[in-house]
């Protein structure tokens, strides 16, 4: 007990450096207790008794010191930044009301044996029921069979694409480092978009159409990018697919482009100018950037396919209950 209550106190006095240190590299908050973990075992832990550092990472004495620091975490910075629930946000339209989807970018299916296969999705799998994640949404077990259908129809559809479109742009090859983060915020103005759509307020609703336009443009660009094609410095997507190289046919995006917004017009409603659009255009714009993005996403090219990637796992020592 003495030994536990000396290693809790040699923890406590080192990390706030350790933490000082990773916040300043820019490590994200729910990435730090591991990190200030290794660094504790690697640079202040001199011996251990009856046994090596070797392999920490697998040995029962681990676990105490990633427990603890852990727990600093979780008291520090609540346990909501320590442990983010990861997930892409989608959009449901019910009754003419939109409601937020949370769609999890993993599935994990523990096994027997203390182990777990955890897929990184990239459609909806057998077993899930997408319409349970809509947030804040009518009861399921309420709904009449048929309306229940059409709306796992749909959130499924939703559900579907944007899982594609992850799985797209993470295994895109983007050598560039400039590049690569454009590709990543792809997802970031659909997240937005999407959580503006399912906000009260006619503000929120018109700063939705300013990042799903952003999504197509950045998407576009990424594209035209890696396969070093020049284009001009302009929002203008209907240009930007006209840039798009030949060896591939693009009317199916000029179809739907036909039914998006102009810059113009999104710009006045990113100022909150020009009236609010409907919310049936809403949904049309919403249905429009997702396969604008699904399709250049798509034709990125990539050396890898990670299509429903799964992966068997052993539950780590340090993490098991006593």
């Amino acid at each position: 007990m003495q030994q536990q209550e000396t290693l809790i106190s040699h923890i406590n006095e080192f990390l706030p450096g350790i933490d000082q240190t990773l916040s300043a590299a820019g490590v994200e908050v729910s990435e730090r207790s591991m990190k200030a973990a290794m660094f504790f075992v690697d640079h202040l832990v001199l011996d251990v008794e009856g046994d090596t550092k070797e392999n920490y990472l697998l040995k029962s004495w681990f676990k105490p010191i990633f427990g603890h620091i852990q727990y600093w975490y979780e008291k520090r910075y609540g346990q909501t930044k320590v442990h983010p629930n990861r997930f892409l946000a989608g959009v449901l339209k019910h009754h003419g009301a939109f409601f937020l989807l949370h769609i999890p970018l993993t599935v994990a299916k523990p096994q027997g044996d203390g182990t777990c296969w955890v897929t990184s999705a990239k459609d909806v799998l057998p077993g899930e029921d997408p319409a349970s994640w809509m947030t804040n949404g009518p009861s399921l077990e309420q709904m009449p069979p048929k309306q229940l259908a059409a709306l796992r129809k749909e959130a499924t559809n939703t559900a579907t694409r944007l899982r594609g479109i992850r799985n797209h742009l993470m295994t895109a090859d983007l050598p560039v480092v400039a590049v690569r983060a454009m590709a990543n915020s792809v997802l970031r103005h659909l997240d937005k978009a999407a959580a503006d759509l399912s906000a009260p307020g006619p503000e929120a609703l018109s700063l939705s159409v300013w990042d799903l336009h952003m999504a197509c443009e950045k998407v576009m660009k990424a594209y035209l990018n890696q396969q070093g094609i020049p284009y001009e410095q302009t929002h203008n997507l209907r240009d930007l697919v006209a840039t798009s190289p030949k060896t591939h046919d693009w009317s199916a995006v000029k179809t739907v482009l036909g039914h998006f917004p102009s810059e113009q017009r999104v710009m006045k409603w990113r100022y909150q100018e020009g009236g609010v659009p409907s919310l049936n255009d809403l949904w049309r714009f919403y249905d429009v950037a997702l396969e604008v993005c699904s399709i250049y996403a798509a034709r990125m090219s990539r050396r890898f396919l990670l299509d429903n990637f799964s992966v068997q796992i052993r539950r780590p020592p340090w993490l098991e209950s006593d």
